[in-house]
């Protein structure tokens, strides 16, 4: 498969030209290529529920990476709800015998019947 893209941010520019000439490759595809093994990488990590960071050789400071696509993947990851046991006994109590409706709901209720009337 081919795909084609194309970058007008000049800031996008300079980095793409950057990381080729600091690392001495020749062709845009293979920056491209490594990048997206990264991002899918990346992906992965935060939807188990890890985060990405570079921690410096020394052990002492610690930098989170954090991208528009990588925050949508925090956001993806944090609609699953893990359950101990007990909390999952205590959800299925709450929606088997859920609580009476308050008086300041029964009241909603009566003022939307009177309205659905007329």
């Amino acid at each position: 498969m081919r795909i084609e893209t194309t970058l007008t941010d000049e800031l996008e520019l300079k980095q793409l030209e950057w990381v080729r000439s600091t690392l001495g490759v020749k062709k845009n595809a293979a920056v491209l290529r490594d990048a997206l093994v990264l991002l899918a990488w990346a992906v992965r990590e935060i939807m188990e529920g890890r985060r990405i960071a570079s921690i410096d050789r020394q052990g002492s400071s610690l930098r989170e990476f954090s991208s528009p696509l990588l925050d949508r993947a925090t956001w993806l990851q944090r609609d699953t709800i893990e359950l101990t046991p007990d909390g999952f006994a205590r959800v299925a109590e709450l929606v088997s015998t859920p609580p009476a409706p308050t008086g300041e709901l029964r009241e909603l209720l009566r003022e939307k019947d009177v309205k659905s009337e007329r």
